[in-house]
């Protein structure tokens, strides 16, 4: 996974879309969305943290070697492996972010996937190793990846409790099961901002 992904930023670094029309969105598109949906009182604490972490990450530099198109939903679900090859699907959330917004959303699901708590370095060692078989990626912006993994944590919470208007049982399984302590989780969070 990690040397598909540093291979796709790599090739990324070139890329220019002649078509403004068709250009995929930047990162910030999403997070307006996403922080512009109706809570209750309630959820404001969550908000506010999401709007935080927004302008925190907005203020990150941008640069060809470390921003630029990703596919922004890197998991398990998303493609195959047949042989040596993988095949990546299910392009529809890709955006324009910094390359580590990709590492640290597969390390984000990761995580959920394998039950496996993301900081312990059992997902992010050997994928950051592949990465870096293909793309380099400076040490300072690894130090992001909590961030970006919070980023994409809060996001799924706010867009999940609106979609249910915070009644969980109407979710599907999966989607009860991330909420189950998941507020309580995001307001004891660390991440100094």
């Amino acid at each position: 996974m990690g040397r598909f992904m540093g291979g796709m930023h790599r090739i990324t670094q070139a890329y220019i879309h002649q078509d403004p029309s068709t250009r995929r969105p930047d990162w910030s598109y999403e997070a307006e969305k996403v922080r512009h949906l109706d809570f209750p009182p309630s959820e404001k604490g969550i908000a506010f943290r999401y709007l935080a972490l927004c302008q925190y990450i907005s203020k990150l530099p941008v640069s060809r070697e470390t921003y630029g198109l990703i596919h922004a939903d890197f998991h398990y679900g998303n493609f195959f492996v047949q042989g040596d090859a993988l095949c990546l699907i299910d392009f529809d959330a890709s955006r324009y972010s910094w390359f580590v917004d990709d590492i640290a959303v597969a390390a984000f699901f990761s995580g959920l996937t394998e039950g496996a708590d993301p900081d312990s370095g059992k997902f992010l060692i050997p994928f950051l190793e592949g990465y870096r078989v293909e793309h380099r990626l400076e040490e300072e912006w690894l130090r992001e990846i909590p961030y970006f993994m919070k980023l994409r944590e809060m996001g799924r919470y706010m867009k999940l409790f609106h979609a249910c208007r915070g009644n969980f049982d109407k979710l599907h399984p999966w989607g009860q099961w991330y909420m189950k302590g998941r507020r309580e989780k995001i307001l004891q969070s660390d991440l100094p901002l």
